[in-house]
């Protein structure tokens, strides 16, 4: 199976295939620049090769980019194995969850949110079958849907994603309480939330800084709250998170950060949310973007092992041989990823594996970034580590904050907000390990004597 390059958009997380990096992200605008070389996988060998006589039957669930990979490598590496893709009814064809929030925003339609045409499946001979997958049976190797139809395989792949958290407050069940996960999630927001409504959006993550921001610039007047002292508390340091929200007020989104939800407000739908101070916030739409949780129903189907996700090991492999999984719903090594990048590599090591190749996962850094308007924030690798002094570089130069972080002589992580000067050196520094002497710009930010 002949390979091609690999390129992550260091923006949104997308991954191009090619020779070059596109002239633009499909889905968030980033130019070439902003793109890295992406190196998921260790190929051990090139498995079986197109052509081989093996009708091996493969079953995927889920619509997501990790089945869609896991579908599209299974058939690269496979000219004969049968394979059926199972997605979910209401959801029709795989398509770009990274674009909702710019569907929210208005920046595009959705005509555009597909990610690939009907006729790539045909001609991949990828069959995409709408359905819900309601249990697993590992003896008999069969996989039960919901309209009682019974699937045979001889090898399945789990990517059935991750569900939103709402946490069990007081009226979080009642009508006007949404999510931003699927499609229909987008749509609604956008049939209930015209301009000059009102939107309390729960949650400071990149989920729900983005949600709000394209929500704003529909016109609807959105307050965000977020329990940690400051925003992106997974992805920033506090004086960097807030640098982040001293910005987004300039821009009109109010930002309360160290507050506690008591419960939402109703009877019938909801009207609002009270903190635990007893101050009342009115809203028409009270959006929870309080992170995400792995998908494990049809795992546990199935007797698989899950700790915090369906655990894999390298190959993509549960605890039933015959059984692979990627994406959201997986835990390797440790890592929950919730990310992008690790889904499409995940799809694309248990695809390959599930069609008889022998491609190994390798660990990857997280690595988060968002763009507001004219701030670009970057988050890698183990930032808030504490090493000693000298191993540390933390300034602040006004709309501009950088907090860099070193091992052995080696970068383990970033945090960069404003000033784009580094990024391409710090995710270099990051992706090739390589000490921080071959990095001029970072390495003159350390003392000389420490290098």
């Amino acid at each position: 199976m002949k390979k091609r390059p690999l390129w992550k958009c260091d923006v949104c997380g997308y991954i191009h295939e090619g020779e070059t990096p596109p002239d633009s992200c499909p889905v968030c605008g980033a130019s070439a620049d902003m793109f890295s070389a992406f190196h998921p996988s260790a190929s051990v060998d090139d498995g079986v090769k197109p052509g081989t006589e093996d009708a091996r039957r493969i079953v995927i669930v889920g619509g997501g980019i990790a089945g869609l990979t896991g579908a599209e490598y299974a058939r690269r590496t496979s000219n004969t194995a049968q394979i059926t893709l199972i997605v979910h009814p209401d959801e029709g064809l795989p398509y770009y969850r990274l674009n909702l929030t710019r569907l929210v925003a208005g920046e595009m339609v959705e005509a555009n949110l597909p990610l690939k045409d009907p006729e790539f499946y045909t001609a991949q001979r990828i069959e995409v079958r709408a359905a819900t997958a309601a249990s697993v049976d590992n003896e008999a190797k069969q996989l039960h849907l919901a309209d009682g139809n019974v699937l045979a395989y001889d090898r399945l792949v789990l990517a059935t994603g991750a569900v939103p958290f709402v946490p069990p407050w007081p009226g979080s069940n009642l009508p006007g309480v949404c999510a931003l996960r699927t499609r229909a999630d987008a749509q609604a927001l956008i049939a209930k939330l015209p301009a000059g409504r009102r939107c309390i959006c729960i949650g400071g993550g990149l989920l729900g800084l983005e949600a709000a921001f394209g929500l704003a610039r529909r016109g609807v007047y959105v307050t965000v709250l977020e329990a940690a002292p400051t925003l992106l508390a997974r992805q920033l340091v506090a004086p960097a998170g807030k640098l982040l929200e001293q910005h987004l007020g300039g821009l009109g989104l109010q930002c309360r950060c160290g507050v506690a939800v008591q419960h939402i407000d109703g009877p019938t739908t909801a009207t609002g949310v009270t903190l635990a101070t007893g101050e009342t916030l009115k809203a028409d739409v009270v959006l929870v973007a309080a992170g995400i949780r792995p998908d494990l129903r049809l795992a546990k189907t199935a007797e698989l092992h899950c700790n915090k996700g369906l655990v894999v090991d390298d190959r993509g492999v549960t605890s039933d041989t015959d059984i692979l999984a990627a994406g959201d719903c997986t835990e390797h090594r440790g890592n929950l990823y919730g990310l992008w990048s690790a889904a499409y590599a995940q799809g694309l090591v248990a695809g390959c594996n599930a069609a008889g190749g022998n491609e190994s996962l390798q660990t990857l850094t997280p690595s988060s970034r968002l763009k507001v308007v004219d701030l670009s924030v970057l988050s890698i690798g183990e930032f808030a580590a504490t090493p000693s002094p000298q191993d540390v570089v933390e300034r602040a130069l006004g709309p501009s904050y950088i907090r860099l972080v070193r091992r052995d002589g080696r970068l383990v992580g970033a945090n960069l907000v404003g000033d784009t000067g580094l990024d391409l050196a710090v995710t270099s520094a990051m992706d090739t390990a390589q000490p921080l002497t071959n990095f001029a710009d970072l390495s003159a930010l350390f003392a000389p004597t420490q290098i």
